[in-house]
């Protein structure tokens, strides 16, 4: 007799990682964290004991010898951005190992029959090095998680997936009947860089597909420089991407609105200007783009690319992805799911 499958997904972002579970065609569990893994001195190990407690919202990984804290908690230790993870080789970099074991972590179960993850664009390449560390066992607060078979997908596509999810539930039809035959192209802004995926359905157009490097990263890196003048002090890009997230920038014992704050700062400006950079080099991939139907835009930094790409596209539709900060994963979920579904005979 069959039972049922354990399946998963998981996307280890430049900015963000994020794990969802409990997959059904309505409903997912999900939960994200900053991607940072702060390298523990294990002189330091006795305090951290409290690890995995509601109060330290952290886990301990121990990753080649090296003790990592990860989890959403982490952002109140760690005062600068160095640790983000921003090298181009990030996928066997101790700190990536770090956030996607933290990540499995999170989930309820310590079998995951099949676990769907994610890739930039332009770290597609090295997908077979990515399968090789996610399948098999791993350790982290006392358990041992074991991971039986694994894919590794196109970020964007997980977006496109979930996009499609979403439409199907209101034209009470299938995901693929929702896609249909228009040819669309995903965006998706990330930390480190933007993915452009063209697309008919879930056929993907692979020669204009590409990513650039020009992310949520230097939009936070450049609003760090313009405000800590504006202000007089410094501001990290740590305090920006709070900002973005609460609409307030807190700084010292003052809050001023965000993005605008009256009479002191805009950063409306400077925000446009580098999305209209990222989406110029769109421009000059896809021409006028008369082939193409809709732009359909997921990540954090989604409502400010879509306004670029308005301003660039004007004939076009440009829609937003429910739940773009989260969507690539729920993606995944779904993919996850489906794959699932049509292999479910195989496992016993």
């Amino acid at each position: 007799m069959n039972k049922q499958l354990e399946v998963a997904a998981i996307d280890v972002g430049f900015g963000t990682t994020c794990v969802a579970s409990e997959i059904t065609g309505e409903h997912c569990y999900y939960h994200c964290f900053p991607s940072r893994a702060v390298k523990v001195n294990p002189s330091e190990l006795k305090r951290l004991e409290s690890f995995g407690t509601t109060q330290r919202n952290t886990v301990l990984v121990n990753i080649d010898g090296s003790s990592y804290e990860v989890g959403p908690g982490v952002l109140s230790k760690a005062a600068d951005a160095n640790e983000r993870l921003l090298n181009k080789r990030y996928i066997s970099s101790p700190a990536y190992k770090a956030l996607f074991v933290g990540g499995l972590s999170l989930l309820k179960t310590d079998c995951i029959d099949l676990l769907v993850a994610g890739l930039p664009l332009n770290q597609l390449d090295r997908k077979d090095e990515l399968l090789d560390f996610m399948i098999g066992e791993h350790h982290v607060d006392r358990r041992v998680i074991r991971v039986k078979q694994a894919h590794v997908l196109p970020q964007p596509l997980g977006a496109l997936t979930y996009h499609a999810k979403s439409e199907a539930k209101k034209m009470n039809c299938g995901i693929m009947e929702a896609l249909g035959n228009r040819a669309r192209v995903t965006v998706d802004p990330g930390y480190g860089t933007t993915d452009f995926l063209t697309s008919i359905g879930l056929t993907i157009d692979e020669e204009r597909t590409k990513a650039f490097e020009l992310g949520q990263g230097k939009i936070l890196r450049s609003l760090s420089t313009y405000l800590s003048e504006a202000l007089g002090t410094s501001i990290g890009p740590e305090l920006v991407d709070k900002a973005f997230d609460t609409k307030k920038l807190e700084i010292f014992a003052e809050t001023y609105d965000f993005p605008v704050a009256d009479d002191v700062f805009d950063c409306l400006p400077l925000i446009d200007s580098l999305c209209n950079e990222a989406v110029d080099l769109l421009t000059n991939m896809l021409g006028e783009a008369s082939d193409i139907q809709e732009f359909i835009v997921s990540g954090g930094p989604a409502p400010d690319f879509a306004r670029a790409l308005e301003r660039a596209f004007p004939r076009h539709t440009v829609k937003l992805v429910e739940k773009h900060e989260v969507a690539v994963c729920l993606g995944f979920a779904e993919l996850a799911r489906q794959i699932a579904g049509v292999n479910s005979n195989k496992v016993a």
